[in-house]
C-alpha cells in the first residue's frame, strides 16, 4: 500500500493503492480526507466479509446438494436393490418360461429348469396311475391336449414317444372325440413341433425341443388359466 501527501493551500490529496488492484483517492482539508479513508476502509472490511459470507454459504450450498445426491443415490440402490431381490426370489420360486429357446441344456429346454420344477407343472395336469397320461382337465382342442399328454408321459412316465393308438386312447379318455389322430396332430406336425415316425399301424408320435418348450408353456399357461 502507498500513501501520498502533498500540502497545496491547505489542501491534501491521499491516494491508495491496494495489491489487489484496488485504489483510493482523495483531495481535501484534513478532515475530509480522513472521514474518506475510514469509510473506505470500512467498505473494503464489509466487502471482505461479504465475500468470506457468500464463500460460505456456497461451500454450505454444496456439502448440502451433495448430501442430497448422496441420500437419493443411496435411497435409489437399496429400492433397486430391494427389488431386484425380489425378483430374483419370484424367478428362483416360480421359474419363468418362454419358447424363445437359444442354447439346448441337460433338461432339453433352452432354460435352467430344476426337475422338480417340471414334474411338479405335470402332475398337476396329469393322472399317471394307470401307466398313460389322462389330463384331468382339458384344453377347448384336441390338438394342445396331444401336446400336454406327449409331454406329460416324457416327464412322468419316461415315454419319450407313444403310439399312434395310445394317443389316440389318452385323447379319448381326457375328453375329446376324434376321428382321425393324423388330422388332429397335421399343424404340430408341419411346424416341427411334433415328430412323427413309421407306418401307419405302427405311426408314433413325439415332441421335439421345439416342441417341449412350447408343451410346457402351454402347461403352464392352462394351469394358471384354470388356477389348477
Amino acid at each position: 500500500m502507498s500513501e501520498n501527501n502533498t500540502k497545496n493551500d491547505q489542501n491534501y490529496r491521499l491516494k491508495i493503492r491496494l495489491l489487489s488492484g484496488m485504489e483510493f483517492e482523495a483531495q481535501g482539508d484534513k478532515t475530509f480526507i480522513e472521514s474518506q479513508k475510514k469509510e473506505f476502509l470500512q467498505l473494503l472490511s464489509g466487502s471482505k466479509k461479504e465475500v468470506k459470507n457468500l464463500k460460505d454459504i456456497a461451500s454450505k450450498e454444496g456439502e448440502l446438494a451433495e448430501n442430497i445426491q448422496n441420500t437419493l443415490t443411496k435411497n435409489i440402490i437399496s429400492q433397486l436393490a430391494k427389488e431386484t431381490s425380489g425378483m430374483l426370489k419370484n424367478l428362483k420360486n416360480k421359474p419363468h418360461i418362454t419358447e424363445e429357446t437359444t442354447t439346448e441344456n441337460s433338461n432339453g429346454f433352452g432354460y435352467n429348469l430344476d426337475e422338480k420344477d417340471i414334474v411338479g407343472i405335470w402332475n398337476k395336469l396329469a393322472d399317471t396311475k394307470n401307466g398313460y397320461a389322462i389330463l384331468y382337465q382339458k384344453p377347448k382342442i384336441a390338438q394342445n391336449s396331444a401336446l400336454l399328454i406327449l409331454g406329460a408321459s416324457k416327464y412322468l412316465l419316461n415315454k419319450k414317444e407313444l403310439s399312434a393308438l395310445m394317443l389316440s386312447k389318452c385323447i379319448k379318455k381326457s375328453g375329446h372325440i376324434t376321428s382321425r389322430l393324423d388330422r388332429v396332430l397335421n399343424d404340430f406336425i408341419d411346424d416341427n413341433t411334433i415328430v412323427s415316425r413309421g407306418t401307419k399301424r405302427n405311426r408314433r408320435y413325439s415332441l421335439s425341443q421345439k416342441g417341449l418348450a412350447k408343451a410346457l408353456v402351454l402347461a403352464e399357461n392352462f394351469i394358471k388359466e384354470k388356477n389348477i
